[in-house]
């Protein structure tokens, strides 16, 4: 008798056991599509958001883009900062300079070299000024060679520290071009992240065309921004590759 009263009551409990299952199926579908709804809300809200900002990274819809753009442009600015002490038009200013002054001292040298060569008179005193001329040129052009020796070895490292800064910069504006071509396959699949296109033409359909129509509306705008961009890349590029080049010539200057 109690096996049989145990039976009849797990017979029983199979429906709502049954009934429980469908409630928690309902359930899980209904979180699934609220969650579909707010991601496809968020990344509204984020063209929007990004449509709005100024400049900076933030205007860039994609979080991991973001954060590419943040850890390269850190990067660069580590480099710019390195490279700061390396101006090409000082270097080879100075170069110039002490290749004059090497030039002048050279030529006093060999004309106080000739005079006491030329001295055959007893005069010692004579003499050691004679010998103390050659001398003090000679350390001159000793001192100027020396600056000239460091002025090349500072333009070398300058030239590995520009095209850093080249290098860096370039990877930036790389990223930022990723983030164009990124917004513009938006563009051609704004489903993605609006929603699928309501079958009925009812208030929903009414919505998602409005949706649409900001969606497009940020992304165009987005667009802009970026490209608008792009001119300061490429002048900071420049900037860099102009310095490279400028201290590459002032290593040939001899």
């Amino acid at each position: 008798m109690k096996n049989l009263k145990s039976s009849i009551s797990t017979t029983r409990s199979i429906p709502n056991l049954l009934e429980l299952l469908k409630i928690k199926k309902i359930l899980f579908i209904m979180l699934f599509l609220c969650g579909s709804i707010a991601v496809n809300s968020q990344n509204l809200s984020q063209f929007k958001y990004s449509s709005e900002q100024s400049k900076g990274r933030k205007i860039i819809p994609f979080a991991d883009l973001q954060g590419a753009v943040k850890t390269l442009h850190d990067v660069q600015v580590t480099k710019q900062k390195a490279a700061a002490g390396y101006n090409s038009a000082n270097l080879v200013r100075d170069k110039k300079l002490y290749l004059g002054y090497q030039e002048d001292v050279i030529r006093y040298l060999a004309t106080a070299a000739r005079e006491l060569s030329a001295y055959k008179g007893d005069d010692s005193s004579k003499k050691s000024a004679l010998e103390r001329e050659v001398k003090k040129h000679e350390d001159d052009l000793e001192e100027i060679e020396d600056k000239l020796e460091n002025l090349n070895r500072k333009m070398k490292d300058g030239i590995t520290k520009w095209e850093a800064v080249a290098d860096a910069r370039i990877r930036v504006r790389e990223v930022w071009q990723e983030a164009y071509d990124e917004v513009d396959d938006a563009e051609d699949d704004p489903e993605e992240h609006i929603g699928d296109e309501p079958d009925d033409e009812d208030d929903a359909h009414d919505q998602w065309e409005k949706d649409l129509a900001n969606f497009k509306r940020y992304t165009a705008r987005i667009k802009q921004k970026i490209k608008a961009g792009y001119r300061t890349h490429d002048e900071e590029i420049k900037v860099a590759e102009d310095a490279v080049i400028k201290l590459e010539q002032g290593l040939r200057l001899r």
